[in-house]
C-alpha cells in the first residue's frame, strides 16, 4: 500500500494513502451495512481527496437520513439530487469497488485514513509552532505546542502526556508529593527548566482548567 508524504525534494506531499482511501469508498459500495462502524472512526475531512471525501459525505448523508442500504444506486441517486454526479463519477465509483482486496477489512482501511488524517493535522500545527517560536518568547512556544498537540491527541482517541514528568505515585496526593521532594519537579523541558532555575529558588505552579478561578487565588 502506497503512503505518501515521507519525503520529497522541494514540494512534500502531505501524508495519505491513496489506496486506503479508495478501499474505504470501494468497501462500502460492495457492502454498505458496515458504513456505521466505519463513520464512528472517519469524517469527511480526514480525506486527503476531495473527490472522495465528497462520495463519503453523501454516503454518511444517506445514514443520517435512515438510509439502512447503501450501495451503487443509492449513491448515485443521491449525487444526482445535489448536483455532484459527473460523466466520470461512475467509472472512478467502479474502480474503487474493483480495488478492494477485501472489503472485510474497510475498518483497517478507515484507520490507516484516519491515521494519515492525524499526521498531516500534526505537521501542519507543527509549522504553526515554529512560526510561534519565531515571533514570540519559549514559554509561549513552549504552551501553544503542548496545547494544539494535545487537541491532536484528544481527537484521535489518545491522552495527551502531561508536560510535568515525573515524581507522583499511582494513589498519591501531588500537594504531598511535592512538599516530599527536595528537588522539586522537573518539566524534562532544559530550556525551562534553566529559565525556572534563575528565577528565585522556589516557584509555586498554580495549575487549572478555565474559568476555576486562577486569578482570584
Amino acid at each position: 500500500m502506497r503512503v505518501a508524504g515521507h519525503r520529497a525534494a522541494r514540494n512534500p506531499v502531505p501524508p495519505h494513502s491513496h489506496e486506503a482511501e479508495q478501499a474505504v469508498i470501494g468497501a462500502l459500495l460492495i457492502d454498505g451495512d458496515v458504513i456505521g462502524d466505519v463513520a464512528s472512526i472517519l469524517r469527511p475531512d480526514h480525506y486527503h481527496g476531495s473527490w472522495r471525501a465528497q462520495v463519503y459525505r453523501a454516503m454518511l448523508e444517506l445514514l443520517d437520513a435512515g438510509r439502512r442500504r447503501i450501495d451503487a444506486v443509492t449513491l448515485k441517486h443521491h449525487l444526482m439530487e445535489k448536483g455532484e454526479w459527473t460523466d466520470e463519477s461512475e467509472a472512478r465509483l467502479a474502480q474503487d469497488a474493483a480495488s478492494v482486496p477485501s472489503a472485510a477489512n474497510v475498518v483497517e482501511y478507515a484507520r490507516i485514513v484516519r491515521e494519515m488524517a492525524t499526521r498531516r493535522e500534526a505537521l501542519r500545527v507543527a509549522r504553526e509552532i515554529q512560526d510561534l517560536a519565531q515571533e514570540n518568547g519559549e514559554l509561549e512556544a513552549i504552551g501553544a505546542a503542548h496545547s494544539r498537540l494535545g487537541q491532536i491527541l484528544a481527537e484521535d482517541g489518545a491522552a495527551a502526556e502531561p508536560l510535568l514528568v515525573g515524581g507522583f505515585e499511582a494513589d498519591e496526593d501531588p500537594i504531598t508529593a511535592l512538599a516530599r521532594r527536595r528537588d522539586g519537579m522537573h518539566t524534562g523541558l532544559p530550556g525551562l527548566g534553566r529559565f525556572l532555575d534563575s528565577l528565585v529558588d522556589e516557584v509555586l505552579v498554580c495549575a487549572g482548567t478555565r474559568s476555576v478561578g486562577k486569578s482570584t487565588l
